[in-house]
């Protein structure tokens, strides 16, 4: 196995950008970490599950070996679910940026005497 390979196995968050966290005040429950919807498992690996507001179901996220990991799990379906509105972690900027205005194809131009010679001449 090749080193670069190797290396992606053991830190899979490696390659992403900085994250901005999003919540500054720490969670006081007992058994919490300072994400949302994460929790640390007693052998050491971090559980991430979020609930449907509108359907109060759980979903689990699944479990991952570090907390910003499960966070961003978190996140993603929080996005998913109240898209904009939604309660995350870390900030993403592509979820808060205005969607851009599509812009019309300018209109034909008007028709123009030659225009109208050579429709009228490829239709004879």
């Amino acid at each position: 196995m090749s080193q670069t390979a190797q290396l992606s196995k053991t830190r899979p968050m490696e390659n992403l950008p900085p994250l901005i966290y999003k919540n500054p005040i720490r969670r006081t429950s007992r058994r919490s970490t300072m994400y949302l919807g994460v929790r640390r498992r007693a052998w050491g690996r971090y559980a991430a599950e979020i609930r449907n507001p509108y359907t109060k179901e759980r979903y689990w996220l699944g479990t991952f070996d570090t907390a910003e990991e499960a966070a961003i799990a978190y996140d993603l379906s929080s996005i998913k679910i109240c898209g904009i509105n939604a309660r995350t972690n870390f900030h993403y900027p592509f979820v808060s940026l205005p969607p851009t205005p599509m812009s019309l194809p300018p209109p034909p131009p008007p028709p123009t005497p030659e225009l109208d010679q050579v429709v009228e001449f490829v239709q004879r």
